[in-house]
């Protein structure tokens, strides 16, 4: 019974993860909701631990790098504001947690010394992005 619970989720969510991603896009254009960022991530993990619990491990993996890859890309966003950008950053670190903890329970070794490593280059960037900014006004 309790499977079947997780493949009606599994149905359902894909809904919910555009409606975040519509959130979210138009937060960042309109620059309204800096924590719209938020929802997206929480949505992907969502449906990231939906898909773990039915053994689709390759499909939880992709939500949980997607989830990270877009709070990557508006930490780098120079064109978006750093309330924005820290956000973002906030995401990003929830979702490395995320990331790790699923290498270190599917026993991915590799992934795992990999997902740290760009996540500090992505992390590095980011401060280095924000002196920028703080040097120059």
């Amino acid at each position: 019974m309790q499977l079947k619970l997780y493949h009606d989720a599994i149905a359902c969510y894909p809904k919910a993860l555009t409606v975040a991603q519509e959130l979210l896009q138009e937060a960042t254009s309109h620059l309204s909701n800096s924590e719209a960022i938020h929802i997206y991530v929480l949505s992907c993990q969502n449906l990231a631990n939906c898909h773990l619990a039915v053994g689709e491990v390759m499909k939880a993996e992709t939500c949980l790098l997607k989830a990270q890859s877009s709070a990557s890309g508006m930490m780098g966003a120079s064109k978006l504001p750093m309330e924005f950008r820290t956000q973002a950053y906030y995401a990003f670190h929830t979702t490395f947690q995320d990331l790790v903890r699923f290498y270190q329970a599917i026993n991915r070794q590799d992934a795992l010394g990999e997902i740290i490593m760009q996540s500090k280059e992505q992390a590095l960037k980011f401060f280095g992005q924000g002196e920028e900014a703080l040097s120059s006004n």
